[in-house]
């Protein structure tokens, strides 16, 4: 089957990269907050270092291991992407207003839990969206759009910390982006039905 390549020309795929890239990008919030965290538990073994910085990613496993399995359950596909995406900038944005280094631990984990249930579900909204033939072709772009989270965010967290001379400043940055994760789910979804709709109209 031969890849259909005019599939870049539709806004859903690039609505879904940019989606992929918030997903990808809303993890520094995670790597940013995790050393701030440590300098505040005071005393503690290398072992223990080590435990309080797997904390979120485990989180991050589970979420994606248990969301996934409940959206192939419920074949309910955006609403699994798009909640998850903002109770993780929540959790972000706790993670700068709690004081306690254990309740900052606590939101961080539940950070990475819903994160990791916002990505894995992620895949099953492009694949509800696009053929077999286009897809293959899209992924390639989403991926690419995703990955350049890595090359982006580490400089616009630096720029937000040096801008504002605090951690409000990559706080908003990253929980902005969540929030933008869960606004780009719900306006795929609400393109996809009114392309639905243009279809069945001109069908009829």
């Amino acid at each position: 089957m031969a890849n259909d390549w005019s599939v870049l020309r539709q806004p859903l795929v690039w609505m879904s990269a940019l989606l992929w890239f918030c997903l990808l990008s809303g993890s520094y919030g995670i790597m940013f907050w995790l050393p701030q965290m440590l300098k505040q538990l005071a005393g503690l073994t290398p072992l223990q270092v080590g435990v309080v910085n797997a904390l979120p990613f485990v989180g991050l496993a589970i979420g994606i291991y248990f969301n996934s399995a409940h959206s192939d359950r419920s074949g309910e596909r955006f609403l699994h992407v798009a909640i998850p995406a903002l109770v993780a900038g929540l959790a972000i944005l706790g993670a700068y207003l709690l004081d306690a280094a254990v309740g900052r631990l606590l939101v961080l984990f539940v950070a990475g839990l819903a994160l990791g249930a916002a990505q894995g579900a992620f895949w099953s909204v492009p694949t509800t969206l696009l053929t077999p033939a286009t897809l293959a072709v899209a992924a390639v772009a989403i991926n690419i759009c995703g990955s350049a989270g890595g090359l982006v965010m580490p400089h616009l967290v630096g720029v937000a910390l040096e801008r504002t001379g605090s951690y409000a400043g990559p706080t908003g940055l990253v929980t902005g982006i969540l929030v933008l994760a869960t606004l780009l789910v719900m306006l795929i979804r609400a393109t996809q039905l009114r392309t639905e709709r243009a279809t069945a109209g001109g069908r009829a």
